[in-house]
Parts: C-alpha cells; sequence; structure tokens
C-alpha cells in the first residue's frame, strides 16, 4: 500500500518532546504511527482494485445464478411437459371408459327396446287372437239365437 494519508511528522515528535519524550523515542513513535497507518488504511487504488473485483464477483454470480435459473426453468418445464402428457393419457383412458360405458348402455337400451317391441307384439297378438276369439264367439251366439228365435215361428 501507498501512503494513504498525510502525517504530518515533525509536528506530531514537537509534541511529544514538549511532553517530556526523548526526541529518538518521539521519532520512534512516529515512525510508527506512520507505519501503522500505511498499513491499516485503503487508499483510492485499494478501494478501486476492490471495487473492480467486487464487479467481477457480482458478474461471476449473476452468470451462476442466471444459469441455474435456466437449469430450473428447463426442469420444471420438462416436468410440465410430463405431467401434461400423463393428463392427456389419463384423460384418453377416460374417454375411453366413458365411450364403454356410453355403447354399453346404447347396447342395452336396444335389448330394451327390442324386448319392449316384442313384447308389444305378442301383446297385439294375444289381444287380437282374443278379439277374434270374441268376435267368433259373439256370432255364433249371435247365430244360435237367430236361429232359436227364428225357428219356433211359423214355417220355420
Amino acid at each position: 500500500m501507498s501512503e494513504a494519508i498525510t502525517f504530518d511528522t515533525h509536528r506530531f515528535v514537537k509534541n511529544l518532546t514538549a511532553s517530556g519524550f526523548t526526541e529518538a523515542q518521539a521519532e520512534a513513535l512516529a515512525r510508527e504511527q506512520v507505519h501503522l497507518f500505511n498499513s491499516s488504511l485503503a487508499t483510492k487504488a485499494d478501494i478501486r482494485g476492490a471495487k473492480v473485483g467486487l464487479e467481477v464477483k457480482t458478474e461471476q454470480v449473476k452468470a451462476d445464478l442466471e444459469a441455474k435459473i435456466e437449469t430450473v426453468k428447463a426442469d420444471l418445464e420438462a416436468k410440465i411437459e410430463t405431467v401434461k402428457a400423463d393428463l392427456e393419457v389419463k384423460i384418453e383412458q377416460v374417454r375411453a371408459g366413458l365411450e364403454v360405458k356410453i355403447e354399453t348402455v346404447r347396447a342395452s337400451v336396444e335389448t330394451a327396446r327390442a324386448d319392449l317391441q316384442r313384447d308389444i307384439e305378442k301383446a297385439r297378438v294375444d289381444l287380437s287372437r282374443w278379439m277374434l276369439a270374441g268376435w267368433v264367439a259373439q256370432t255364433g251366439l249371435i247365430a244360435t239365437m237367430f236361429l232359436y228365435f227364428f225357428s219356433g215361428l211359423p214355417g220355420g
């Protein structure tokens, strides 16, 4: 380090000798004071060097953080794509399952409709038979009554 401050050693020595120190003692103390000041205080050059060092370190930290952010971003994007793919598979499975259930319900409805139409047709046939049997019985009854009433008439 170079000298950071101006130190008036002559004044320092004069004050010490006026206070009772010998000149050799006062000069020794003055040299030590100068040494302490010069070794303890930072110069403008020291501060500039530290500033440059901090700027370099800051840029390194910034670059490291940006790299880590990019890594985390890439990891998150990969995880999002994985989750998205998993969800698409699950959605497709649910859709396929629903389509199977819908087809099962449609088949059940068709079966029920066919059974209902068969039952309606059977009921129609049974009703037609009963109506025919009733018509035949009624016709026979009318014919019998007609013969009965008209057979007892003269000329019959």
